[in-house]
């Protein structure tokens, strides 16, 4: 009797949020990585190339061109899911970036709710479980776009993660709080500094 090989709908889409504050660490590359290897074991992936400098969209061979990005959408025109692009890669697509989402910092900032954006955009995305996994490459600084980011996927699981599975290096208990503030108000919290514990410990 052949096999099911479809999506079980009773497996909700996993978000993943790629962020550091530094550069050059390694960030674009572990999400191509990753997202190459899910769509190797039968996984549907969507990669999410929020960083301006767009390597995570050029790494997977797609030409950087103007109007392909998550920018539009993030300001209300249009839909995620209308940038949707395939890659050479069998079961990973990409939203592309370009070089206007840096505008996207400014312009975001002054809508209602910025930093729940993209959890807003996403969300038609997550429920219809075309992807198994959506991994988002983010800029290297806690941008907007970042917390954005972290917004989402935070949004997408619907709960905090348990402390007891956080190891060293991973997110402070300082910026979980942040994140969950954020991803409340959909503001950035006005009772504490944006760098407030968000040192990894060496």
């Amino acid at each position: 009797m052949p096999r099911n090989l479809g999506l079980n709908p009773s497996v909700p889409t996993i978000v993943i949020a790629v962020a550091n504050q530094k550069g050059g660490v390694g960030k674009t590359t572990t999400t191509i990585n990753v997202a190459a290897c899910l769509a190797a074991l039968g996984k549907k992936v969507l990669l999410l190339d929020l960083d301006p400098q767009a390597n995570a969209t050029s790494g997977l061979g797609v030409e950087k061109s103007e109007g392909i990005s998550a920018y539009r959408p993030l300001l209300g025109e249009g839909t995620l899911k209308e940038k949707i692009k395939a890659t050479v890669f069998d079961r990973l697509e990409i939203i592309p970036s370009e070089v206007d989402m840096c505008g996207a910092e400014i312009e975001i900032a002054r809508a209602e709710n910025h930093l729940q954006r993209l959890a807003g955009l996403l969300k038609p995305i997550v429920d219809s479980r075309r992807f198994d996994f959506i991994l988002i490459d983010c800029p290297p600084s806690l941008s907007v776009l970042t917390v954005n980011a972290l917004v989402a996927a935070v949004d997408a699981e619907r709960r905090p993660e348990p402390p007891g599975r956080l190891q060293p290096g991973n997110l402070s208990s300082a910026l979980r709080v942040f994140i969950l503030d954020c991803y409340r108000h959909g503001e950035l919290p006005v009772e504490a500094p944006v760098g407030a514990g968000l040192t990894a410990p060496e």
